[in-house]
């Protein structure tokens, strides 16, 4: 009988109130990220978790790997086996609302390879495409050191999955291949590039088109970027390609989410002088801006450290900030309307260890605050809240040193490197949790034995409020997730054992 698990989402809904299962393991796990790991969802109500990892070595030299899928109580629904040759990578997967797509790399055939698992827990037999020259020595260079740093798969629409990956012209370009839920290569999209940079990531998607964030610049080293905005049908054609500026302001934005009625977008980020270059110049404060679908600037904001978010903050917050930038990780709706933009205090800066080490780009991160910009249902800035947390410093991996912030903030995030972790809302909508570690160490403990802060806006109150539970643990990893409305879900990893445990913790919401 095949493992329906997204046809089960109903039964699962009812079950989420049961008392049954509540934590689950998988022991033989070599190696664990917050890559290997997801929640299915349904209208944004967690139903049900996948988890993917490499198993032992097969007969001649074939690889092997093993798809879970848990239902919201952490009883296990389906389980599948992959094999792949023995130079086979699984790189990274995505998942759509109703489908898995897995990402491989064979270095042997020098091909990237996909398969989708259906709603039936059947998995397609795969198909390929040539890898460009430069992905390879990407892979190559990664893999050799160990990392897997890769965040290139996205999930625009139930229908299907894209990959933005790299290419090498003229220029230093990128490509984007369409795959639908039968794992076929529907399209793939090349830009017209002339000489120098040009770097693609995917923001978000509307009922009609996907959007993508292009930066280009002379040479690699250049510190002049440019960003544009460029919209792609999902029959793979280009609507619009516009620059992010205005007359005072260069525009990068962080994030980007849908419009409510599915037609258009909400960008939002930091501007800078217009007269100054971007990658060298200090933001000048925080923007939002709504992009029709054709492609036409409509309402903006610009917020002002200075003049705006200064004035709503305490004179130690507002210092502190100023030594940092700000990198949106989500922006949310609440019920009533209000706009929640969710954002974690972070810089580049020089490293002492990374300029010492083979495999790092000499740079690292360095982490702040969280800071959290509360704009009301009619684009008004009523409230900005800082909340404290330890700050620490990331070591950047080669070839990260000129991403832009977006694509930057999205391996950080994709790694499980920045201290933020996700957002949820209760069961009826009205109060919105935010979820990041405080990592406090303690005597005895694990570097990161965490404390989770959780910050909850309250429609009623028009406000936030503020908890902290402590996590304790023996086990070398920890990661936290999100849960069905009431929990959090906690991730452990015993190297020593080979052992993942997943377990649901009570919070009040």
């Amino acid at each position: 009988m095949k493992n329906n698990f997204i046809g089960l989402l109903t039964t699962l809904i009812v079950f989420c109130s049961s008392g049954f299962a509540q934590d689950y393991s998988v022991t033989n796990v070599k190696k664990v990220s917050p890559r290997n790991y997801g929640v299915i969802t349904k209208n944004d109500e967690v139903t049900g978790y996948y988890f993917f990892y490499k198993t032992d070595k097969l007969k001649n030299g074939q690889r092997a790997f093993e798809i879970r899928t848990l239902d919201a109580n952490l009883n296990e629904v389906s389980k599948k086996s992959i094999v792949q040759g023995k130079l086979t990578y699984m790189l990274e997967a995505a998942y759509n609302g109703s489908n898995l797509l897995f990402k491989f790399y064979d270095r042997k055939l020098k091909k990237v390879i996909y398969r989708v698992m259906d709603k039936d827990g059947e998995i397609t037999k795969g198909v390929s495409r040539l890898a460009t020259k430069y992905e390879m020595r990407t892979y190559n260079v990664a893999l050799q050191a160990g990392r897997d740093n890769f965040m290139s798969v996205s999930s625009p629409n139930s229908n299907g999955f894209i990959d933005v990956y790299s290419d090498k012209a003229e220029a230093y370009s990128y490509k984007i291949a369409y795959i639908d839920n039968e794992g076929k290569i529907k399209w793939t999209y090349k830009p017209k590039a002339p000489k120098g940079v040009f770097t693609g990531s995917y923001m978000t998607a509307s009922n009609s088109q996907i959007l993508i964030l292009e930066s280009t610049a002379k040479s690699i080293t250049s510190k002049d970027y440019k960003f544009y905005l460029k919209g792609i049908s999902f029959e793979g054609s280009e609507k619009f390609h516009i620059p992010l500026s205005s007359k005072m302001y260069n525009l990068m934005p962080h994030n980007a989410f849908m419009a409510k009625d599915g037609n258009g977008f909400t960008l939002i980020g930091e501007h800078f002088d217009i007269n100054k270059k971007m990658m060298k110049a200090e933001s000048e404060g925080v923007f939002m801006r709504d992009i029709s679908e054709e492609g036409l600037w409509e309402n903006e904001t610009f917020l002002g450290w200075d003049s705006d978010i200064k004035p709503l903050m305490s004179a130690e917050e507002y210092d502190k900030s100023k030594k940092f930038s700000v990198l949106f990780h989500d922006v949310v709706r609440t019920k009533d309307g209000n706009i929640i933009a969710i954002g974690e205090q972070y810089k580049k800066q020089v490293s002492a260890l990374g300029m010492m080490s083979d495999e790092a780009s000499g740079m690292e991160i360095r982490l702040g605050d969280m800071i959290m910009i509360h704009i009301n249902k009619d684009r008004e800035l009523e409230n900005v809240n800082t909340f404290d947390k330890k700050n620490r410093s990331v070591l950047l991996p080669e070839g990260s040193a000129f991403m832009n912030t977006h694509l930057l903030g999205k391996i950080l995030k994709a790694n499980g490197w920045m201290d933020y972790e996700f957002n949820q809302f209760s069961a009826d909508k009205s109060v919105n949790t935010i979820a990041f570690y405080d990592r406090e160490k303690q005597k005895g403990k694990l570097a990161r034995q965490a404390v989770i802060q959780l910050v909850n806006f309250v429609d009623a109150d028009n406000g936030f409020t503020n908890d902290k539970i402590s996590l304790d643990t023996d086990a070398n990893e920890m990661w936290i997730t999100r849960g069905k409305p009431g929990f959090i879900t906690v991730l452990e990893y015993w190297r020593k054992e080979k052992k993942v445990t997943w377990r649901l913790e009570v919070v009040n919401f």
